[in-house]
């Protein structure tokens, strides 16, 4: 099982707008944005997991494809 999917994002604004609506049409919703600790995630509407999150990478390096919020 699942618990999480994280993706690292240099540009957090941007990202939760294109994620915000993409994840819209596939019907998750938001279920935290804290931009100032730099993340967010989404959530099934009949579950608490799996999260979709994303963030600046946790470890203040450049975002890359395998960096994410620990």
């Amino acid at each position: 099982m699942l618990s999480h999917v994280s993706i690292g994002v240099s540009d957090l604004d941007r990202a939760l707008g294109f994620y915000t609506a993409m994840l819209d049409t596939l019907g998750l919703t938001l279920k935290f944005a804290e931009p100032e600790e730099g993340w967010a995630g989404w959530k099934h509407p009949a579950a608490d997991r799996p999260l979709f999150v994303v963030g600046r990478p946790y470890n203040k390096e450049p975002a890359t494809p395998v960096t994410g919020r620990l």
